[in-house]
């Protein structure tokens, strides 16, 4: 039984991979019930959920908490968690914290605990990262480099909402909120060096757009774009060998064919697959995974180390 400690896409993103995962329960408190009622695709999931009075009494009745709040509250709701021991399973939204310094600090202390820890890098769990994986990791000698362009407009900045997501501080922006994704991406394909890096923005605590180029040791060099607040809507990911250039992935954004929907949830946010393939690798070995959460932090870490930033 797990519980969601969350009321955005904790609802609508978790609660349906849950209860679409297998034979898993959810508690909840009963002040979600509102929110889930009033949205039609989530409706149908209220009679299969465990009711409870409120967060502490569904923290007590779980074995598992997924955390999906704001980057700077997810450290204090961790720490609630963790004063139930019995709480053995720990999914987290990606940044766990704001910045990477509280990040790897939390990562270091919640590991410690011996429990079994989750972090939401999506992207790690699409085909296209398979398959850039694939073409990169034990040596591409005939590759000159990489670039990957990611371009979008963000819905805050769509729709003029004065978000925190806009904000670095809150661990929002275009690196802590977005690339941070592909940070996890490029970390498990092996990159370990900032050679540049460059934010774009109004002010430092609202980046919107980042540039970077990165190497590993066995990995061609990579140059990488990420502009959060762009009219024009693309993913694009290139590689470029000396016999010439080959698009290895292009589509409107990360998600497009990430993977099939079934039927039966066709109505339900696309990223909810990928959360099921989350949540199912609970069952896999942790060590390495583990390794990969510090790895994605310690690059992120150089990132904003290196980091100029650039008004604009």
């Amino acid at each position: 039984m797990l519980t969601i400690l969350g009321s955005g896409f904790g609802l609508y993103g978790y609660l349906p991979a849950v209860l679409e995962w297998g034979n898993h329960g959810v508690v909840l408190p009963e002040r979600y019930r509102e929110t889930i009622e009033k949205r039609a695709e989530l409706r149908r999931y209220s009679n299969r959920i465990v009711w409870v009075a409120d967060r502490q009494s569904s923290l007590e009745a779980a074995s598992g908490a997924i955390i999906a709040g704001r980057p700077k509250d997810q450290p204090r709701t961790l720490n609630q968690c963790l004063g139930h021991a019995h709480l053995r399973q720990i999914v987290l939204e990606k940044p766990i914290a704001p910045e990477p310094s509280t990040a790897q600090a939390v990562l270091t202390a919640l590991i410690a605990t011996e429990r079994q820890v989750r972090i939401g890098y999506l992207f790690l769990l699409t085909p296209w990262h398979a398959a850039l994986r694939s073409a990169l990791v034990g040596g591409a000698t005939d590759e000159a480099w990489v670039s990957i362009s990611w371009q979008f407009m963000a819905h805050h900045f769509t729709h003029e909402l004065d978000s925190w997501k806009r904000q670095a501080t809150e661990g929002g922006g275009v690196i802590r909120f977005y690339a941070i994704h592909l940070i996890a991406c490029l970390a498990d394909c092996g990159y370990a060096t900032v050679d540049s890096s460059n934010v774009y923005g109004p002010s430092e605590d609202a980046p919107e757009r980042w540039e970077a180029r990165l190497s590993g040791p066995e990995v061609p060099p990579c140059a990488v774009v990420v502009d959060s607040r762009s009219q024009k809507q693309e993913f694009q990911i290139t590689t470029c060998a000396r016999t010439g250039r080959a698009p290895l992935v292009v589509a409107l954004d990360p998600f497009d064919h990430a993977a099939p929907i079934p039927p039966g949830i066709a109505d339900q946010d696309r990223r909810v697959v990928l959360l099921i393939q989350l949540l199912q690798s609970i069952s896999a070995a942790d060590a390495p995974i583990y390794d990969l959460y510090r790895r994605t932090n310690d690059l992120w870490s150089e990132i904003e180390t290196v980091s100029s930033f650039i008004r604009c």
